[in-house]
């Protein structure tokens, strides 16, 4: 099960990138941008230890900054404003909330 998730990450993670990077890895940092994870604390070792690693290797371009939470009170914080990209819920409940708020 962690390896279904661990690939789910990063697919997302090299979706996302790969929207805001539409021209070819170089090591020019001028076209960088920034993807602001919020992720569920029980994901923190494997993201952070293998697949944030992983895809700022495939995209030298592209920087993860990661913030780890429970869901619930990642939830709270995208509800209240927080300027998230990418949002990994423990469980379905909170990602089913925030997609039915169009957020």
């Amino acid at each position: 099960m962690k390896k279904i998730i661990s690939m789910i990450c990063f697919l997302v993670l090299v979706l996302v990138g790969c929207v805001g990077n539409n021209s070819e890895s170089t090591t020019d940092n001028s076209n960088s941008s920034t993807i602001l994870l919020a992720a569920a604390a029980s994901m923190q070792n494997c993201l952070n230890d293998k697949i944030i690693p992983m895809f700022e290797e495939k995209y030298p371009n592209v920087r993860v900054e990661a913030t780890y939470d429970s869901s619930g009170k990642l939830q709270a914080q995208i509800e209240e404003g927080a300027d998230v990209d990418v949002f990994m819920s423990a469980a379905m409940k909170q990602m089913k909330a925030l997609d039915d708020k169009d957020l």
